[in-house]
């Protein structure tokens, strides 16, 4: 009896396994075509809707030109500040140099570096001298004159401090 019946049941599963592999792919096609037919439904309603309702297209419009205005420009007050030594982007083979320009009269002159300040006054026709020392490689120099009535007025230079031949 027990081989019988052993015989039946493998039978039996591989009817079963054969039949629900039918039924999946039976699923698996009926669900696809009731996704499409809804989506389809859907998108033809809402093309219908779009052309009975033109306030839902898309409008295109032309650009037109815009009336320009002029702004003018109250002029700005020139730099009161111009260096004559050393000229931007200069090469120096010493670590000591002076920062030569003219400014306003009488005016407070602060020379900044990366890693020190250094100050002065102009003299009464606004020459300035001021000795300073450069840091190895680029120095990014700015240097600012405040006059008596309190206005600053700034520049920078570069100026690099290298001992390489060339």
């Amino acid at each position: 009896m027990y081989p019988f019946y052993h015989q039946l049941v493998s039978i039996c599963g591989i009817i079963y396994i054969n039949f629900m592999i039918k039924e999946l792919i039976l699923a698996i096609i009926l669900g696809s075509l009731l996704g499409l037919g809804v989506t389809g439904g859907y998108l033809a309603l809402h093309k219908k809707d779009i052309k009975n309702n033109p306030s839902k297209q898309i409008e295109i419009t032309t650009p037109t030109s815009i009336p320009t205005t002029t702004i003018s420009e109250t002029p700005k007050q020139p730099s009161q500040i111009s260096i004559s030594s050393p000229e931007n982007d200069a090469l120096i083979s010493t670590d000591q140099t002076t920062i030569k320009g003219t400014t306003s009269p009488n005016s407070l002159i602060i020379i900044t570096t990366a890693s020190q300040t250094f100050s002065d006054k102009s003299d009464t026709k606004g020459n300035f001298s001021v000795s300073i020392k450069l840091d190895s490689g680029i120095n990014f120099i700015k240097i600012s004159a405040i006059d008596q009535t309190n206005n600053q007025f700034d520049t920078t230079i570069n100026v690099t401090y290298s001992t390489a031949k060339i």
